[in-house]
C-alpha cells in the first residue's frame, strides 16, 4: 500500500493530526535535542519534510545532504566542524564529522546537490561558482521507529553525502550564523585519522 500524504495547512491541523495517531509531544522542544510541535509546522511550510500515512501509523519523511569539507593550508590538512550555542548557554555539535548539513525540498523537485549549495550558501555565506567540485560519494536510507528532535514520532530520511575540497578563496578561520535562539560556528580543525579515509576514497 502507498503512502498517503497529508495535507496540513496550518499549526490547529497539525495537532489534530498527531492527537490522532497518538503521538505523545508532551516532552517536544523542553528536553534536550528535540524540537517543538512550532517547529515542526515550520518544517512542513517550508517543505523540508512531510507527513504520511504508512499502514495507519503517522510517518515523517525528509531528504537531507551532507557536506564534509576540507582545506589544506600550509600544507596542514583541516577538516571544518559545526558547533551551536544558545541563548541559554547550553553547547552543542550537531554533527560529529558532518560539516554543513541541509534538508533538501524533495517533494518540491529540488535535488540534493541544489540543496547542498543552498545550504552551503545559507550557513557559510559561500556561492559556490564551482557546483561541480562538490563530490558525491554515497548515500543512506535511515528509518527510525522514534524521531531524536521528535520522540514518538516515526521517522524517515534519505541522506546524500558530499565531499567538498574547498579552494583557498573561499576560505576564512572561522563562519557564523546567527539565527533565532542560537549561534552556529564553523571552525577548522586538524583531520582525523577516520576522516582522512573519506577523503581518499
Amino acid at each position: 500500500m502507498a503512502d498517503i500524504d497529508l495535507d496540513i495547512p496550518d499549526l490547529r491541523t497539525l495537532k489534530q493530526i498527531l492527537k490522532k495517531y497518538k503521538v505523545n509531544t508532551k516532552g517536544w522542544g523542553k528536553h534536550k535535542h528535540t524540537k517543538s510541535v512550532e517547529y515542526l509546522f515550520g518544517e512542513i511550510e517550508h517543505h523540508d519534510c512531510v507527513l504520511v500515512d504508512r499502514k495507519g501509523k503517522l510517518l515523517r519523511k525528509a531528504c537531507r545532504a551532507q557536506a564534509y569539507i576540507f582545506h589544506t593550508n600550509k600544507k596542514q590538512k583541516l577538516h571544518l566542524i559545526e558547533r551551536q550555542v544558545f541563548e541559554n548557554g547550553y553547547k552543542t555539535r550537531r554533527n560529529r564529522d558532518v560539516s554543513v548539513s541541509e534538508k533538501y525540498r524533495c517533494s518540491q523537485g529540488e535535488t540534493a546537490l541544489e540543496g547542498m549549495l543552498r545550504g552551503i550558501r545559507e550557513e557559510l555565506g559561500i556561492d559556490v561558482a564551482e557546483p561541480l567540485q562538490l563530490k558525491r560519494i554515497r548515500s543512506k536510507f535511515t528509518y527510525s521507529k522514534s524521531s531524536r528532535s521528535y520522540p514518538t514520532l516515526r521517522s524517515e530520511s534519505d541522506i546524500t553525502y558530499y565531499l567538498w575540497k574547498m579552494p583557498r578563496r573561499y576560505w576564512k578561520e572561522e563562519y557564523v550564523e546567527k539565527s533565532d535562539h542560537k549561534t552556529t560556528i564553523f571552525s577548522w580543525v586538524p583531520l582525523k585519522t577516520s576522516i582522512r579515509k573519506i577523503l581518499v576514497k
